[in-house]
């Protein structure tokens, strides 16, 4: 099947994505993939052999064949422990609660994997929230709930996450992303 060039677009930034993350995934784990978005990295990780289920507020999938489940954006609609790793990347900041989907995530996946844009002044912050708008098309109705490093990792004590490991990698230039792996208690 011949791939659009939005499908080609999105592609390449889930295979960026997938290359930094490489070294956090384990094979023979069930993921769950919290805001899937347009799916591109779900269907990269399904195809590399990972057994993922995409999860998200809404269908903004850009490939017919590959739909996410549809939930409420409050109760994950799973049980208990379902799930060995639960990933968010770069989802948090969009949600008006974060911290809830993180007890949510907790609640039923082992393992989180979290990937977020962080800042460290006032001028990072506003312009994060400007690239991200600019990025995602989104210019109304997006929470903006990024945090500092220090905020992140307090929010995930705060909950007994035990962090693993962190990664922080810079991108054009002026921009941070950190990758944070927990587990429970």
């Amino acid at each position: 099947m011949k791939r659009s060039m939005y499908q080609k677009w999105c592609f390449r930034k889930a295979e960026i994505k997938r290359k930094v993350l490489a070294k956090f995934y384990q094979k023979d784990t069930g993921i769950l993939d919290i805001g899937s978005g347009n799916c591109a990295l779900s269907k990269l990780l399904i195809e590399s052999g990972y057994s993922l289920t995409a999860l998200d507020i809404s269908n903004k999938s850009a490939f017919p064949d590959f739909q996410p489940m549809i939930y409420d954006g409050h109760r994950l609609p799973f049980e208990d422990n379902s799930f060995d790793w639960v990933q968010l990347i770069t989802v948090l900041h969009h949600v008006p609660d974060p911290e809830a989907l993180i007890i949510e995530a907790k609640r039923v996946g082992k393992i989180i994997l979290i990937q977020e844009e962080t800042y460290k002044n006032t001028l990072q912050k506003y312009l994060t929230w400007l690239a991200d708008s600019v990025n995602n098309w989104e210019f109304r109705g997006h929470p903006h709930t990024n945090k500092t490093e220090e905020e992140w990792e307090t929010l995930f004590l705060r909950h007994h996450l035990k962090l693993q490991q962190k990664e922080r990698r810079r991108f054009l230039f002026f921009f941070t992303q950190v990758t944070y792996l927990l587990s429970k208690d």
